[in-house]
């Protein structure tokens, strides 16, 4: 277990804290009574989690309230299709046009399910909400743990963070650009910041809610983004106008190098495929949590890599003069493609924008439970983390409500960190996309370092969960997932645009190098 006088290092203290009274505790949970009911066997199954739990060196403090399909909607909603390429379209467009967007949602999404898996074995053997920290420690060699855990806790932090910040930007922008073309009002800079501030306080009065608010609001997202989801892309296809062709498209980028302008292309898929931890970070909410999370993780990329490319095929199959998109005196003054794109096509069948506006609340509303999600995940991971003495007031940050059995001081602090990181891009556009960049530089380094630890002590530390792949494949794939997280690493710190600016610089790698340079200088 995890040293007392490290930095890193409550968890021994804490599971000790509970010892005889905790154990106790347990005779007398598992002592429900044998009826057949679905309640009997729902707790039966959260004794069974509880005493794994304890075994991994934690008490059951977290009420144990979530299903397999809340454990995947956790991440769906987080991941969120709506949002991702509701905020992104103009890049994937811009970087190559339909043909990378097509094809190389392919790819990230056949090599995104090789993280996923790696993800899934290590969350069926270590079922806890630090997840991913907690599993570096376990795996790294004896000299390297604290080190490991340490590096690994703060860049999915600072990742995490930056993804929801990014979220919570991407609602504000959608918002705002739909009211400017519905009422014809025009928002500053400063109007944009004070929707921001007030989202964050709308979403964290919400997150500070039982568990059973939680799971409703989960359940409600991810229904959203099933449904709406599936209503949009049936919509818009039949709405166009005209038929698209999958083709490359010229950018105005100032990159001359098509690989390079492809391989940035990805950004779109990446950053939408990027937070499916999410389902680990509720392990200690979730029943059966050594089999469901990682049947989770898995349906998570299954299912977000469908719906999106499903929307990205549906938006990509209306044709029209990109030109006409990126037009700074349309509707969208340029702004927002997918907008613009809803707009053309209703002007087209019913001559007027009110219908495309319409269809625009669909990717609004999925965002939102998407910023919901992002900040229930990461405090969850947050509360983890400060549970082992690994942030500034963790005696606070790991406090949770004796009525609502919530993180609220965990929700109050990732909220803090989201808007350190999405107040700055109310007022510079290149900031969300260095941000967006660093978000998934961040996260994916974070997935790569437990498997790197698993693959340097080989099987001495481990022991596997109900879930595994076995010896030999579980070997190649993890191969795998460091090949591509260090594709990754490199392709989305590069720059974006040429000549490269102060102002259009990519910003992820300073944000990296300082978010490294604060965890390991703390």
């Amino acid at each position: 277990m995890l040293t007392a006088d490290s930095k890193v290092g409550g968890s021994a203290e804490h599971a000790h804290s509970g010892g005889p009274a905790g154990t106790a505790s347990l005779r007398r949970q598992t002592s429900v009574a044998r009826s057949g009911s679905a309640r009997a066997l729902h707790k039966r199954r959260g004794n069974t989690d509880t005493v794994k739990l304890l075994m991994l060196g934690y008490r059951q403090e977290l009420a144990r309230e979530f299903t397999l399909f809340n454990c995947f909607g956790s991440s769906f909603t987080a991941l969120s299709s709506l949002t991702a390429i509701g905020g992104t379209y103009g890049i994937g467009l811009t970087y190559g046009g339909p043909v990378v967007m097509m094809w190389g949602w392919l790819v990230v999404m056949l090599f995104t399910t090789s993280v996923g898996l790696s993800m899934a074995e290590l969350a069926s053997a270590y079922p806890t909400s630090g997840a991913l920290y907690y599993w570096s420690y376990k795996l790294a060699p004896a000299r390297f743990k604290n080190l490991a855990c340490w590096l690994t806790a703060w860049v999915l932090t600072m990742g995490q963070a930056a993804f929801s910040a990014s979220n919570f930007f991407t609602f504000v922008y959608l918002v705002t650009t739909a009211a400017e073309v519905q009422y014809g009002v025009r928002f500053r800079d400063i109007h944009r910041l004070l929707i921001l501030w007030g989202t964050l306080g709308v979403i964290g009065l919400l997150n500070c809610g039982s568990a059973r608010l939680t799971a409703f609001m989960t359940t409600l997202g991810t229904l959203w983004h099933i449904v709406a989801l599936a209503a949009f892309c049936v919509a818009v296809p039949l709405l166009a106008p005209e038929r698209n062709t999958a083709q490359p498209h010229s950018d105005v980028t100032g990159i001359d190098s098509p690989v390079y302008t492809t391989l940035v292309g990805l950004l779109m898929a990446q950053w939408t495929l990027t937070g499916y931890d999410g389902s680990a970070h509720v392990a200690e909410e979730t029943v059966s949590a050594e089999v469901n999370v990682p049947r989770a993780i898995l349906l998570t990329i299954a299912g977000v890599g469908a719906s999106g490319y499903a929307f990205v095929a549906s938006l990509t199959f209306v044709k029209l003069d990109p030109y006409i998109l990126f037009d700074p005196s349309n509707e969208t003054g340029g702004k927002n493609l997918v907008l613009q794109i809803l707009i053309e096509m209703t002007k087209a069948a019913y001559g007027g924008p009110v219908g495309g506006v319409a269809l625009f609340t669909i990717p609004i509303v999925g965002t939102f439970f998407c910023s919901y999600q992002s900040i229930a995940n990461n405090s969850r991971m947050l509360y983890a983390f400060a549970r082992d003495n690994g942030v500034p007031l963790a005696s606070y940050a790991k406090r949770v409500h004796p009525r609502t059995q919530a993180p609220v001081y965990g929700v109050l602090y990732m909220l803090f960190l989201t808007s350190l990181l999405s107040t700055p891009m109310c007022f510079n556009s290149y900031i969300f996309n260095a941000v967006t960049s660093f978000a998934v530089v961040g996260c994916y380094l974070a997935y790569s370092l437990p498997v790197l630890c698993k693959l340097s002590t080989g099987s001495r530390y481990f022991l596997a969960g109900p879930f595994t792949l076995g010896p030999c494949l579980s070997y190649a794939n993890n191969l795998v997932t460091l090949a591509w997280v260090l594709t990754v690493t490199v392709l989305f710190t590069l720059p974006q645009y040429y000549p490269i600016t102060l102002i259009n610089m990519n910003w992820s790698s300073p944000i990296l190098a300082l978010a490294l340079a604060f965890s390991l200088g703390w």
